[in-house]
């Protein structure tokens, strides 16, 4: 609706006084300072044709107040102080013409006429009081002289001429036309915004009529149930939602309270809604169970709030039927438990698919491992053969010898030179025999540390390079198809605290990688073993890398190398789970990494890492 912006400046804001700057309007206030300059010019005038300056007299002096009060107005006008302007001009021509009656002819004196015209001006911008007071002090001089002639008192006798008669009542004329001119111009103004107010009032008028109409249509047809209150609750009106929803013709709804209705199911809800009305002024959403039409009783959320209608402040309520919702809700919460009953179900299957699992995997990782441990005896036993061999070949023919020997001793035909020979002979194969028997103690010693290691996964200190050496010696036995070459760049000072089960392990997994991967379908490689110390966040890390220069891998090998069951010889012995446990047990095991870079017919190098000291919380 459109707002009313036009007042009626009639009073002042202070004392309830006109607001002269309101009445005259800017060019009432240009049209008075000038009429106050042509009143100091016509005064001036006035006073110049009365007074003889050559016999100067006390009320020819007064004369000249007029002119002074107009020139003091016509100055406040120029600074904007208008109220003082107009208060100085009012009665300082007042006081001036009543003083001069003194001098002149009494009651007689021609600028009494000018006194009613002042009086108006002043009732009109400055207010009744001014007026009045004016008045009465002129009328007080005017008595004082109708008294005191009757008394006996003489007049003043001043004479005048006809000129200054005439400017008098010209002057009162004029002073007479401007103020009803500006009255009326002021009049007319005033009228011109009252009609303008009236004229928007009006249109507010419609306006609103108009809003009331269409909220009127609108709340009937709205398909939520809703009726309209005064302020004790009292129903004003309803739609035809709420009679179908309540069963309550609009009728009999009328002027009653929803607590007289018998809607209200629960009184401590009614309650609790009123005290929110009460608290916000409004209720948004509240949830209540309200009986309907049938006694059914149903879920709704009110919505309680105020509105200005047909003039006067109503309460519009509104109803949302939950029972659609609330069913939904149910629906959908039993869709959910059945969902996460199936969802229980399903993962208790696939916990146990996953133990199914991890069982297989236990067992295919003891397989490998049972299967790389026979391979590394079966490897060891074919290289102890020949020291072995050798020992026995040169002790039973150290057993003949000694044969021979008891023989000559016997039948007394020992000779110098056949026990210088014995001893000679004797001597290089005890030689043999030990060297042969320290052969296979070395590779029985090595053998026995890493099935020690490997089967107990005891943590101790160590030697990294007798333990890269260990697995280097027990490994080569099984490195059978081609002429391999390992290179062992590991300094004697790197010492850890870890466990050397995991490592070898580890080491050993890619040894025969390397040699089963990467030089298949060759019939000689080298690989590198390099060892070296550096820092991490978790403390220092020895970082072991294995080089090989053979064949490489593809890209869609080395994406997949540590893949659980990713083998390129499926079917050749193959079970693709030697890089996948390695990787495991360098990441989880031994608190490391394990990587690979690879290019293809350039050989591949992997780079384990692991803690030099393992924590005591991963051991």
């Amino acid at each position: 609706m459109k707002s009313v912006s036009t007042t009626l400046p009639t009073k002042s804001p202070g004392g309830g006084t006109p607001d002269p700057g309101l009445l005259l309007g800017r060019n009432g206030i240009t049209i008075l300072r000038r009429t106050t300059a042509l009143g100091v010019i016509g005064s001036l005038v006035t006073v110049v044709n009365v007074v003889d300056f050559n016999a100067l007299r006390l009320q020819d002096a007064l004369g000249l107040a007029i002119p002074l009060s107009c020139t003091v107005s016509y100055a406040l006008f120029s600074l904007e102080r208008l109220r003082a302007a107009i208060l100085a001009l009012i009665w300082g021509i007042g006081l001036s013409i009543l003083a001069i009656t003194f001098f002149a002819v009494g009651a007689r004196t021609p600028g009494l006429a000018f006194l009613p015209v002042l009086c108006v001006t002043a009732a009109w911008l400055l207010g009744l009081r001014s007026a009045v007071a004016l008045g009465i002090t002129s009328l007080a001089v005017i008595f004082y002289f109708v008294i005191a002639e009757s008394l006996g008192y003489p007049p003043p006798n001043d004479p005048r001429n006809a000129l200054s008669y005439a400017l008098v009542y010209l002057c009162a004329f004029v002073g007479v036309l401007i103020v009803s001119g500006s009255s009326m111009a002021s009049f007319r103004t005033q009228l011109q915004r009252s009609q303008s107010l009236a004229n928007d009032l009006l249109n507010q008028v419609e306006e609103l009529c108009q809003s009331e109409a269409r909220f009127s249509a609108l709340f009937k047809a709205n398909p939520v149930p809703s009726a309209t209150h005064d302020r004790h609750g009292r129903i004003f009106d309803v739609n035809d939602a709420w009679v179908a929803l309540t069963g309550v013709s609009a009728q009999e709804a009328m002027g009653k309270t929803s607590r007289e209705i018998g809607i209200w199911s629960d009184p401590a809800e009614r309650k609790a809604v009123d005290q929110e009305m009460v608290d916000t002024g409004r209720v948004a959403g509240r949830p209540i169970t309200l009986t309907t039409a049938g006694g059914i009783q149903k879920p709704f959320l009110v919505y309680i709030a105020p509105v200005a209608l047909h003039g006067a402040q109503r309460v519009v309520t509104s109803l949302l039927d939950q029972t659609d919702r609330y069913a939904a809700q149910a629906t959908q919460q039993a869709a959910h438990e059945a969902l996460e009953a199936r969802v229980s179900e399903r993962t208790a299957e696939l916990m146990l698919a996953m133990q199914r699992l991890q069982d297989t995997q236990a067992g295919l990782v003891q397989s490998e491992n049972l299967a790389s441990l026979g391979a590394m005896v079966a490897g060891i036993s074919h290289e102890l053969n020949t020291p072995i061999g050798t020992a026995v070949t040169v002790a039973s023919t150290l057993q003949g010898r000694i044969a021979d020997l008891r023989h000559l001793v016997v039948n007394d035909r020992l000779r110098r030179s056949n026990l210088t020979e014995f001893m000679a002979d004797s001597e290089e194969m005890a030689d043999l025999i030990l060297r042969s028997i320290e052969r296979a103690a070395t590779q029985i010693r090595s053998f026995k540390q890493m099935s020690v290691d490997r089967t107990s996964e005891r943590r101790r200190q160590f030697a990294l390079k007798e333990l890269v050496h260990d697995i280097v010696t027990s490994t080569r036995p099984t490195l059978t198809h081609a002429r391999i070459t390992i290179v062992q760049e590991v300094d004697t000072d790197i010492t850890c605290d870890t466990l050397p089960g995991p490592i070898g392990q580890v080491l050993t997994n890619l040894i025969q990688n390397a040699a089963v991967h990467g030089f298949d379908g060759r019939v000689s490689g080298t690989i590198t073993i390099h060892a070296q110390l550096k820092s991490a966040d978790k403390g220092t890390q020895v970082v072991l890398t294995v080089h090989d220069d053979g064949v490489g891998m593809t890209e869609h090998t080395l994406h997949h190398a540590f893949d659980p069951f990713y083998t390129t010889r499926l079917g050749l012995g193959g079970s693709g789970l030697g890089l996948s446990i390695s990787h495991r047990l360098a990441s989880t095991v031994l608190g490391g990494s394990l990587a690979v870079q690879s290019t293809p017919a350039c050989g591949s190098c992997f780079t384990f890492c692991f803690l030099q000291a393992l924590a005591p919380t991963s051991s």
